[in-house]
């Protein structure tokens, strides 16, 4: 999926204009008018940038279009809040996105960002908050999904009304619930399972290899490398691409060590292992694949835990994790697991 190219600075800088000035009054032709527009947004800026929660909010709803689009079931992501809404119909909002999928159907997203650091720190939403997006979703003759992103866990969900509970003038979810009722396999989200351990093996030539000195340092420069699942060696390209992908994306966390002989730096090997194991099983979830999108999304736009860049110069497909359908690999086995949601889920942790 590629991003439809656009010139914002030839018109959107006019729109912009326009939409301040209908409440400010200013005129087109007025150069006055121009000169405390331009104060204005430059204030406006320098306030956003000094509000992390705006920088964290915007930089999420940007990131789930990269997602849904790298998740392959979407034929289109829209923007919807954009532009002037006339409506006869009583108090609306419009959700985040719009996104039509391969089957034709189509769902409107809101989308929130939830950073609560405990299981027993519910999510919500302002009932009236809720209607006004679904009185929009209805008057368009279309479900309306939320998707919240669980930043502690790196974990989308989406979820439609009724897997919220009413409590007061609020619609509310906890983490446990939302996962049990999470539906973003409907636009492609599954778990990646596979063997345990991948291995990456990076090496120099044995005949440029340097000793390591006194202050045990040693330049390297790596002339090959080799993947490895469970001690096989992986030799396909695509299925050392997606196993690059899913150690660098993926949950297992990843150890690295040096290889040394004769005092010589040789290369080195990075492992990465399931936090545990599960007796009798073989295969291992590593991750889904909403959540590698998210971190490599983070890779771009995070350092030093903020935010640097509320979006990416890159199409929603350079996130994409291309695994064919009927994908066999007796070195690699690859299992996808498609979570179908709970809606019977009792959510004792509220």
């Amino acid at each position: 999926m590629k991003r439809i190219a656009r010139t914002p600075e030839t018109f959107e800088a006019l729109n912009l204009f326009t939409a301040v000035g209908l409440k400010e009054g200013y005129r087109v032709d007025n150069e006055a008018h121009q000169r405390q527009f331009i104060t204005a947004i430059e204030n406006s800026l320098k306030a956003a940038h000094g509000n992390l929660r705006i920088l964290y909010g915007k930089r999420i709803e940007a990131l789930f279009a990269h997602v849904a689009g790298a998740l392959g079931q979407c034929l289109m992501v829209k923007v919807e809040d954009s532009g002037d809404i006339f409506t006869a119909d009583g108090d609306v909002k419009a959700p985040d996105y719009r996104l039509t999928l391969r089957d034709r159907r189509q769902m409107l997203i809101e989308v929130k960002n939830c950073h609560a650091d405990g299981l027993d720190r519910p999510f919500s939403l302002k009932r009236s908050y809720f209607e006004q997006l679904d009185r929009y979703a209805d008057i368009n003759s279309t479900p309306l999904k939320i998707a919240i992103f669980f930043s502690r866990w790196n974990r989308w969900c989406l979820l439609s009304r009724h897997s919220f509970e009413e409590k007061g003038d609020s619609l509310i979810t906890g983490v446990m619930n939302a996962m049990a009722k999470n539906e973003m396999s409907a636009i492609g989200d599954v778990s990646l399972a596979t063997l345990p351990e991948l291995r990456l093996e990076l090496l120099a030539n044995p005949t440029e290899a340097k000793e390591i000195d006194d202050d045990g340092q040693a330049q390297i420069i790596f002339r090959s490398s080799r993947l490895f699942c469970r001690g096989m060696e992986i030799i396909e390209p695509a299925e050392k691409e997606i196993a690059f992908r899913l150690m660098r994306y993926g949950d297992w966390p990843d150890t690295s060590e040096a290889i040394v002989e004769n005092g010589k730096l040789l290369g080195m090997v990075i492992t990465a292992t399931p936090r545990e194991t599960h007796e009798g099983q073989d295969l291992e979830v590593i991750g889904n694949l909403s959540s590698m999108v998210s971190a490599a999304f983070a890779e771009m736009t995070v350092a030093d835990r903020r935010p640097v860049a509320l979006d990416v110069a890159v199409d929603p497909s350079a996130f994409a994790l291309y695994i064919p359908e009927g994908f066999k690999s007796d070195v690699f086995p690859l299992l996808r697991i498609v979570q179908k949601p709970n809606f019977e889920y009792e959510a004792r942790e509220q």
